[in-house]
């Protein structure tokens, strides 16, 4: 429920932060390169010449750039517009300038060494929080990060392996054993799913942008669950089998667009989650048409005989009457009598043959009935009802 309802706007928070950042940077002058541990470590090695007169050339030019924001400023709170157009014309070029000196010094890190990141946007925010937030403030953040991250990784692997313990372990392998078995095996799925994260982990470190890589992988994945929920709180008329090969098509969907479009990753939160409502609405309209056609065949078939399966043997009665919706009256049992020991919590239907069938026949389809927990079937009746 929490990936689903909050994260996808926290995406959007994530992305407006960034968007002040930038617009901070405007006015104060970054860093050339944002990790300044390499930077410091390089520049005091054999490239330290080229670096920092990389890092006064990019001084110079952030100082030319505020000087063409400040008069842009000014012909906008003037209203000139022509002096606007053209401050702002000049605040663009300087910028375009500047981030070229930037590159410049990118590259110069990757040649000095070549396992230096190219791209250095990871560290943008953290030298924002170190540079130009109080010290109490920092240690608080810093508390919250790590916090957040232990939060997420215990529940992650907590939910990961009970879940294959009880879903899978128990149900495929070790139906009868113990609960203390249960428990030894919940913890080495807990040490598998560990390394499976330390893995992925490893992967997301090659990653260029690691804040850009984690918001493109939510989008992929959050809309679809964001579809379910709105389907279960919104749309109760809609079943469990629509809904669940709705939200399977709607994620292959969400799959084909991304290898196949060059469009924001964020527009897959909308397709995900519209998607899988429609598709679900669809699908669940197939399924009640279907199901409308199947009873109409058994209403035609209104003499023949069907197989109501109990706990203890199989009585006939007359097709009709099982997708009857009435609930029997409290007084059921004494009207048939008790002539039966016959009784049945689910009915389910089978196309039979014009005799009794020698054996349990393959059940087609599970009536849907409004009858009792319990209620006795008479055997010798033509109908159960």
């Amino acid at each position: 429920m929490f990936n689903a309802v909050f994260k996808i706007p926290m995406q959007f928070f994530i992305l407006l932060l960034g968007a002040l950042v930038f617009v901070f940077y405007q006015f104060e002058c970054p860093p050339v390169y944002f990790n300044e541990a390499a930077w410091q470590y390089q520049a005091g090695h054999g490239a330290g010449e080229k670096l920092h007169a990389l890092e006064r050339q990019y001084q110079a030019l952030h100082s030319e750039k505020q000087e063409k924001i400040q008069a842009w400023l000014k012909a906008q709170h003037a209203g000139n517009a022509q002096a606007s157009m053209q401050a702002r014309a000049e605040a663009v070029a300087a910028l375009e300038r500047s981030e070229a000196t930037r590159a410049e010094a990118r590259s110069a890190m990757k040649s000095a060494d070549a396992r230096t990141k190219g791209n250095d946007s990871d560290y943008i925010f953290i030298t924002f929080i170190l540079r130009h937030l109080p010290h109490g403030l920092i240690g608080l953040l810093v508390a919250v990060i790590f916090a957040a991250a232990m939060s997420s990784k215990a529940s992650e692997l907590t939910a990961l392996a009970s879940t294959t313990t009880v879903d899978f372990y128990k149900e495929a392998f070790k139906p009868d054993a113990s609960d203390a078995h249960y428990v030894a095996a919940s913890k080495w799925f807990t040490i598998l799913w560990g390394g499976i994260a330390l893995c992925f982990a490893l992967f997301a470190s090659l990653v260029e942008n690691l804040i850009q890589a984690v918001n493109i992988l939510g989008s992929i994945f959050y809309g679809v669950v964001l579809g379910l929920f709105v389907v279960a709180f919104f749309l109760k008329w809609v079943r469990g089998s629509a809904v669940f090969w709705a939200a399977l098509a709607a994620q292959a969907l969400v799959f084909a667009l991304y290898f196949s479009l060059n469009i924001s990753y964020l527009w897959y939160n909308v397709i995900g989650c519209g998607a899988c409502v429609v598709l679900s609405l669809l699908i669940q309209e197939f399924f009640d048409v279907h199901a409308a056609g199947f009873q109409g065949r058994l209403h035609s078939m209104s003499a023949t005989p069907v197989i109501c399966f109990g706990s203890s043997r199989a009585a006939f009665f007359r097709a009709d009457t099982c997708l009857r919706k009435s609930r029997r009256p409290a007084d059921t049992n004494a009207k048939l009598g008790a002539k039966s020991s016959f009784s049945f919590t689910t009915a389910t239907t089978t196309r039979v043959r014009p005799g009794p069938p020698s054996g349990i026949a393959r059940p087609m389809n599970r009536c849907r009935s409004t009858l009792p927990a319990k209620t006795n079937c008479n055997g010798n009746s033509p109908r159960c009802t």
